[in-house]
């Protein structure tokens, strides 16, 4: 599995295309017999470049996607709309997704998978991107379930334009399952044009596609809108969109949003523990240790949002203590057995985990 899986570059899944034209229909009286066209009364229609007429075109297939065409009013216009949505389908459902030259030759399969099985005629050659979903998938050290605090810490100093953020768990006996994690930019009343970013269990997602007996997690943006899709590539045009355009964008949301705003997170945090610790000392120089490990806790609890990530970050704070050697090499032993008789959520080494994230996020593909 692992040599089929390319988990240092960013791939394409979904893609939603426009600017196509559909050429030809070869016979319109049986895609009206199955419900798949409707021709109304009213004046506006489709036509085809051979001349047919219909009002909606609609195919849901579950080889490809979803193909709708028709015409509408907009702001007194009259527009005429192909919309092709695409889905990556494989062996292994969507895990393995494509480059931009896969995808392309994947586009040529679908438009002559739709013209042999349903007799529509189309044309992709000049094609724009509406949405698009960009990931990276690969394999975790260990369960997705057990980087819930990890990927809090990602999700919490995401930055603010990333206002709509939601958790999606299910429970199995009295224990929760995180399975993913969404954060959305505003859209606007009268627009749906927006960037999401979404982490989650791709193992968990693909069960009842494929049996994988490892742990995979996704991380998926999508650019939903074309004129967001051209300020990230400088164009939305199909054709021009390249491999490298798209890594590099992936790249820098990675640096911009995940990795940047956790390295500013930890610097912060382990100034105000620094500062904890010292208070906590002076007040109670019997029961510190034991103080700063709850207040730590409790703040958690109470603001739902990781501190601490593992007993080592507290650990490497002590030596900045002005103490002897000795006395650094005692707290630290104390400190760790303390925290694993009252605060064991410290000593599942969830600061690793972090690292592991940020490690397979940052890792780029040579050639």
């Amino acid at each position: 599995m692992d040599g089929n899986l390319i988990d240092n570059k960013a791939l394409i899944d979904k893609l939603v295309l426009y600017n196509i034209s559909i050429l030809d229909v070869k016979s319109l009286e049986n895609l009206i017999r199955e419900g798949l066209v409707t021709i109304t009364n009213s004046e506006l229609k489709y036509i085809t470049y051979e001349g047919q007429e219909f009002s909606t075109l609609k195919i849901i297939d579950n080889e490809f996607g979803k193909l709708s065409a028709g015409a509408k009013v907009i702001q007194g216009n009259k527009v005429i709309y192909t919309i092709l949505e695409l889905n990556v389908k494989g062996v292994y459902g969507n895990l393995i997704c494509k480059n931009v030259d896969e995808y392309i030759s994947y586009i040529l399969e679908v438009e002559e998978l739709i013209a042999q099985k349903y007799g529509v005629v189309l044309s992709t050659a000049n094609a724009k991107i509406k949405q698009i979903e960009i990931n990276r998938t690969f394999k975790l050290e260990s369960s997705f379930n057990n980087y819930h605090r990890a990927i809090n810490v990602i999700m919490h100093n995401l930055p603010k334009r990333y206002c709509r953020q939601a958790t999606y768990q299910t429970v199995e006996g009295s224990v929760p399952r995180y399975e993913t994690y969404y954060a959305t930019t505003k859209r606007s009343s009268n627009t749906n044009h927006y960037t999401m970013v979404k982490m989650y269990d791709k193992t968990k997602a693909l069960a009842n596609t494929v049996f994988l007996d490892e742990s995979y997690m996704r991380i998926e943006y999508t650019i939903c809108g074309a004129e967001k899709i051209r300020q990230a590539f400088g164009t939305n045009e199909l054709a021009l969109v390249t491999d490298d355009e798209i890594n590099s964008w992936f790249n820098r949301q990675v640096s911009v949003m995940i990795v940047e705003p956790v390295k500013k997170w930890k610097a912060q945090r382990d100034k105000k523990i620094l500062r904890l610790m010292k208070n906590q000392r002076k007040n109670d120089i019997k029961h510190w240790q034991v103080n700063v490990l709850r207040l730590l806790a409790s703040e958690e609890i109470e603001t739902n949002t990781v501190v601490v990530l593992g007993i080592d970050e507290l650990c490497s704070l002590v030596n900045k203590l002005d103490i002897s050697s000795k006395r650094k090499r005692d707290v630290k032993k104390n400190i760790r057995n303390q925290a694993m008789k009252y605060e064991p959520c410290f000593c599942n080494e969830d600061d690793k985990k972090l690292d592991e994230l940020l490690c397979k996020l940052t890792a780029v593909a040579t050639e």
